[in-house]
């Protein structure tokens, strides 16, 4: 079947599942020991160093095409990143050294979970016949994120002031990427997403530790979310649609 077959007999209606990475950047990706939430040496104490490393994603999309080009696309995807625990403690066991050894010798550090990253999207996209079996697809999408920040667990007394809630935060998403045509039903996915948001994290689980600036701890701290997320997928096409010859 050549382009100008699927130019003529498009689908209306398709439903995509994609697996890929997550690579995190911005200040979600930063290790920066000069803010949050090492807070009682940091310079920045309005926003968080993210520790995060490259991790699992995943996402679901429902399409619907306005046109054999123009269509709207829902999408819904969410990533498991590793937090870096390792190299937060030596950042940790740095700063707080002589703090430490008065209390008794650095503590064991644990963190619970990963960063669980949920994202809403919904926006236009192009699918653009290239060849007979090959399309381009363009999506530019908004919405919504969240991210639950990882819990860090001290061997003592000791306490740092980390995210305790957070709350669902405005994120955008441009992604490019082509689809391998196998049939006239089901598709092969290669794209890449690019996700940029703020998010706001409005309470903290304990209060700061010997910081110099206490009072700043009381009002909402944020962290640069953006990831880069190269996907392989499927879809399944369906309600053909006919355009004038």
């Amino acid at each position: 079947m050549n382009a100008q077959s699927y130019i003529n007999n498009y689908k209306k209606f398709s439903i995509g599942l994609n697996f890929g990475i997550s690579i995190p950047k911005g200040q979600f990706g930063e290790a920066n020991s000069t803010m949050l939430p090492l807070a009682n040496h940091s310079q920045d104490t309005n926003h968080f160093a993210g520790y995060a490393q490259t991790g699992f994603y995943m996402n679901v999309n429902f399409n619907y095409m306005f046109t054999n080009i123009i269509g709207c696309s829902i999408y819904i995807g969410t990533s498991a990143n590793p937090y870096n625990s390792a190299l937060f403690k030596s950042q940790i066991d740095t700063l707080y050294a002589t703090e430490f050894r008065n209390s008794g010798g650095i503590p064991l550090i644990s963190t619970s979970g990963n960063y669980f990253i949920g994202q809403y999207l919904i926006g236009p996209f192009m699918c653009i016949p290239v060849s007979g079996k090959l399309k381009a697809e363009i999506k530019l999408l908004f919405g919504y994120i969240f991210a639950t920040y990882p819990k860090t667990d001290f061997g003592t007394n000791f306490e740092l002031p980390m995210p305790a809630s957070f709350k669902f935060s405005f994120c955008y998403s441009f992604s490019g990427g082509i689809e391998y045509v196998v049939s006239k039903t089901f598709g092969f996915h290669l794209n890449v997403n690019y996700i940029g948001s703020n998010a706001t994290y409005p309470s903290y689980s304990e209060q700061p530790y010997g910081t110099f600036k206490n009072e700043l701890f009381d009002i909402p701290k944020n962290m640069s979310i953006m990831m880069i997320e190269p996907t392989l997928g499927v879809s399944v096409d369906f309600g053909s649609r006919k355009t004038k010859e």
